[in-house]
């Protein structure tokens, strides 16, 4: 089994497309995420898509980027190694944006301890059909 993370920030939607067996369902979902960010990556077991993500800046001279995911099922049978992983990457993504925002779902109990875990700070959910809660996530001062 070969797990990577890849940088696909130069990658155009439509190979990612054609390369993965995602349905046309998960696509709809996160194309828009995908097209509109400035950064992104995937996370493959063999050459499988498991999960991808990326930040998506609010304008060019930005210095924070929402950060978007998704996973796969296949993300569950390896999630020890991508958790490893996530550390790592989050502080790669703090180089390029110092403050990372997003949104979790509020019953996403696994996804809240995972962020809280990277260093997310919780707002309070709003929402009416999906109760959201906002997080942030910034780049530890130097010095």
């Amino acid at each position: 089994m070969n797990i990577e993370i890849v940088d696909v920030t130069s990658v155009d939607f439509l190979a990612i497309t054609k390369l993965s067996r995602m349905t046309s369902i998960d696509w709809d979902r996160i194309g828009h995420c995908y097209e509109r960010s400035e950064v992104r990556w995937i996370g493959t077991v063999d050459s499988e898509i498991a999960c991808m993500w990326g930040l998506i800046p609010p304008t060019l001279m930005s210095d924070r980027a929402y950060l978007w995911l998704f996973h796969t099922n296949i993300i569950e049978a390896y999630k020890f190694r991508f958790i490893r992983h996530s550390q790592v990457q989050m502080q790669r993504m703090l180089k390029i944006y110092p403050y990372i925002v997003g949104d979790c779902v509020i019953t996403n109990s696994t996804g809240r301890r995972w962020l809280t875990w990277l260093g997310a700070k919780f707002g309070s959910p709003y929402g009416d059909d999906v109760c959201l809660v906002p997080f942030e996530i910034k780049a530890k001062a130097n010095g």
